[in-house]
């Protein structure tokens, strides 16, 4: 059996990246260090195409792309983020740019245009730490 341990990708091969818009056209760049969660989806929205002389269906099709996904991180992190762009919570984050990439294998996703929708908190009382959890949507996504 050949050894398949260089497909094998932990947590800690990849590096987050955000580029954050600020005032006058530029980005703030920001590496996540304390990245707990990242989940993203894309898909296609599906269509199945009927006609009127089949009960079968003709065709399908497919229609537009969406991309969206969730990042879990510290909230002491998310907000130094939002102190250093001048932002008070991370639904202002619009049009940002997220990067995953591994640090080994080429593998690389990059979206664009990333609207940050939602901010959620929980702490517990007995919590060591406290996870900001944010959902995304995107408009495209570039592969490097």
């Amino acid at each position: 059996m050949p050894d398949l341990s260089p497909l094998v990708q932990t947590a800690a091969d990849y590096k987050l990246m955000i580029d954050v818009p600020i005032a006058g056209g530029a980005f703030a760049a920001f590496v996540i260090k304390t990245a707990d969660a990242l989940s993203y989806d894309i898909q296609v929205e599906d269509e199945t195409i009927n006609a009127i002389s089949t009960p079968f269906p003709i065709a399908e099709k497919s229609n537009g792309k969406t991309y969206r996904g969730s990042l879990a991180i510290q909230m002491g992190e998310l907000n130094a983020i939002l102190l250093s762009t001048g932002y008070n919570d991370a639904s202002q984050l619009q049009g940002c740019t997220l990067a995953l990439t591994a640090i080994q294998g080429g593998f690389a996703r990059i979206f664009r245009g990333v609207n940050f929708n939602t901010e959620r908190l929980s702490i517990r009382a007995k919590d060591k730490q406290s996870i900001a959890t944010m959902e995304w949507k995107a408009v495209g996504v570039n592969a490097a």
